[in-house]
């Protein structure tokens, strides 16, 4: 219910160059002012607050903005400097708030309008704004996120060019090493087909070598990577325009990499003060990655009371449509492609080892999540052995691996009902090899003995 000190309603719809402003008394309804825009600038939020001292104090009028992207933070840090009592609203409450009211018309002002007659009849509920650590955590682990996206897309177009200029080299790299080696992007750069190393002095090549692998590759690695370059089986066409485009992707895989380390520099000084950050860390699998990402997508935990909720928040939760005779596909409330890999950790750590207490969540530790039976959907089920094999260490996320009807009947997101049913369905999981797939098998099937 909306306070009886407030005077007047004030809904402003949030946009990139202007916002738009509509107030409705409290609680007549009666328009005070007709949707306006104001300039996005320091002068326009200046002229906002003068209209606000006109229609009554700080404590008379109630704002309710919607958090579009970032575009809301500088209007709502003047409108809670002035004093003002600001709501942030999640643009699928106010969305929900339009259909209900029948309207066709989508317009900035009647977004504006809707938001204040959302206000007036006290449906509004303001979204959790995240602490500055959240925030900041959250800034860096997504930029982190999307060039290590950017890096592996470049990654796989060089290797696309080196299966014609030389197809050999990726699987013939000194030490069983990969093209995310700084020294072999650094070879790549200067020689750019197998051509050019096969017709280049070997001793600038062993300088090369050595320099760049601080001193592990020698003469002896020079002379392979020669020898392998002069029986390639190489391509003749086009041959200096792709060693140009090998050249170009080396180099952007190299300045990735150094951005990327800039960026997780960044993160771990973030966490170094950060209490909650630290006892994430305390957990076996995760490490300061992982930690920054689970701390940046969750935000403040005390805020969930039960596993569920933080199944629903990660949106992994079954949405359910259901009338009369007819039932619906289940489906998961957010899409597959929208999935965070911190809410695949999450439903793992918290749902399947009980490690939420030392996170610091309000349930006992161990605590099932109370989800109806036969509601997990085959994705969620998925999820949960993907964020299982990557908090024991994967390097890898697993997409596909089936479950069992036993797994999905107990309903729970904990990687564990997957072990007891049948750890060796891990044979199939990519980045799992030899050893590492051996011992997360057999720490499974542990958890679920531990279980039983």
């Amino acid at each position: 219910m909306l306070d009886p000190q407030v005077k007047h309603v004030v809904g402003i719809d949030v946009a990139k160059a202007s916002h738009t402003v509509c107030a409705l008394e409290a609680p007549s309804g009666r328009v005070r002012q007709r949707p306006r825009s104001i300039a996005a600038t320091a002068e326009g939020h200046s002229e906002l607050c003068q209209w606000l001292a006109q229609w009554g104090g700080p404590e008379a009028v109630l704002v309710g903005l919607e958090a579009t992207g970032s575009l809301w933070e500088p209007l709502y840090d003047a409108l809670a400097r002035a004093g003002y009592q600001v709501l942030v609203l999640n643009p699928r409450q106010t969305s929900s708030w339009s259909q209900s009211l029948g309207l066709r018309a989508k317009t900035d002002g009647i977004d504006a309008q809707t938001i204040a007659r959302g206000l007036l009849a006290g449906y509004a509920r303001a979204s959790t704004l995240p602490a500055e650590t959240v925030q900041a955590l959250r800034e860096l682990t997504r930029a982190r996120r999307d060039l290590v996206q950017s890096r592996t897309a470049a990654r796989q177009r060089l290797l696309d060019e080196l299966v014609v200029v030389f197809p050999e080299l990726p699987s013939h790299l000194p030490e069983h090493t990969d093209l995310a080696n700084p020294a072999v992007l650094h070879l790549l750069g200067a020689y750019v087909s197998a051509r050019a190393l096969a017709e280049a002095p070997l001793a600038d090549v062993t300088a090369l070598l050595e320099q760049r692998s601080d001193g592990r590759w020698t003469r002896e690695q020079a002379e392979q990577l020669q020898a392998l370059a002069k029986h390639s089986t190489a391509s003749t066409r086009a041959v200096r325009a792709r060693g140009t485009v090998v050249s170009t992707f080396a180099r952007h895989l190299l300045e990735l990499q150094r951005h990327v380390d800039d960026l997780e520099k960044a993160i771990a000084a973030a966490l170094r003060d950060d209490e909650v950050g630290k006892r994430l860390q305390g957990i076996p699998g995760i490490g300061p990655i992982h930690a920054a990402t689970i701390r940046a997508e969750l935000g403040d935990v005390a805020r969930f009371s039960r596993v569920d909720q933080v199944v629903a928040y990660a949106g992994l939760d079954p949405r359910v449509r259901q009338s009369g005779a007819f039932v619906g596909q289940r489906k998961l409330s957010k899409r597959e492609g929208s999935f965070d890999y911190a809410g695949v950790m999450v439903i793992w750590t918290y749902g399947g080892t009980g490690a939420w207490a030392k996170f610091g969540g309000g349930f006992r530790q161990g605590a099932r999540p109370a989800l109806a039976p036969r509601t997990q959907t085959p994705a969620a089920s998925n999820l949960s052995l993907v964020c299982g094999s990557n908090a024991l260490g994967g390097t890898q996320l697993v997409r596909h691996l089936p479950v069992g009807s036993a797994a999905k009947a107990r309903g729970c997101p904990g990687a564990r009902f997957h072990a007891r049913e049948d750890p060796h369905r891990l044979h199939a999981a990519p980045g799992l090899q030899g050893s590492r797939r051996r011992d997360v098998r057999g720490r499974l099937a542990g958890l679920g003995q531990a279980e039983s």
